[in-house]
């Protein structure tokens, strides 16, 4: 894999899949973040943005999640496909 498979969710594009690698931090909003799936090895879809580019609706796993950009940019990903 190269370099550019790697990147933070809010930098991912509508269409594109990745895995979650890591969430950083160790406090609430990274437990949060935790508890609603976004863990390990966990595959994501970025569905949109709004008009403004915040939130993202996203896929995770087989449900569908709205988080803002400064928490997306806490999780970190490898893509796996651009459709």
């Amino acid at each position: 894999m190269t370099p550019s498979n790697f990147c933070s969710l809010d930098q991912l594009r509508p269409g594109e899949i990745a895995w979650v690698t890591h969430v950083d931090g160790t406090d609430d909003l990274s437990q949060r973040l935790g508890d609603l799936g976004l863990q390990r090895g966990v595959e994501i879809e970025l569905l949109g943005r709004a008009p403004w580019g915040d939130p993202l609706r996203l896929r995770v796993g087989n449900w569908r999640l709205g988080l803002r950009r400064q928490e997306a940019a806490r999780i970190h990903l490898q893509k796996t496909s651009i459709h």
